[in-house]
């Protein structure tokens, strides 16, 4: 324990998952391109009505999909964190706090 191999392997992990924990992160908060937006125009014939379109909702697949504005502090043995604590007051240093302030 003392040549610290296991808080080596511990933070390695540590990585990992942040790094997956980043990449949905930045999926979700990431601004559409307006390029990519096709606008589409509609055509009416005379005498006819447009109908109206059921807007689609998106389609919530986590909790991580209800907030855009994640924060994310991972504890590692260069980077010791605490608790945030607007959120919390604890002496206890979780490995990985993911929050939202909305």
């Amino acid at each position: 324990l003392d040549q610290g191999r296991v808080s080596y392997r511990h933070d390695s992990i540590l990585k990992v998952i942040e790094g997956s924990l980043k990449d949905k992160i930045n999926a979700i908060t990431e601004p559409i391109p307006i390029h990519d937006t096709i606008m589409e125009v509609k055509f009416v014939k005379k005498g006819q009505r447009m109908r109206k379109e059921k807007e689609k909702k998106k389609k919530h697949v986590g909790l991580l999909d209800y907030a855009n504005d994640w924060k994310m502090n991972v504890d590692t043995r260069k980077n010791q964190i605490h608790f945030p604590p607007h959120i919390t007051t604890t002496s206890d240093r979780p490995d990985i706090v993911l929050y939202s302030e909305s």
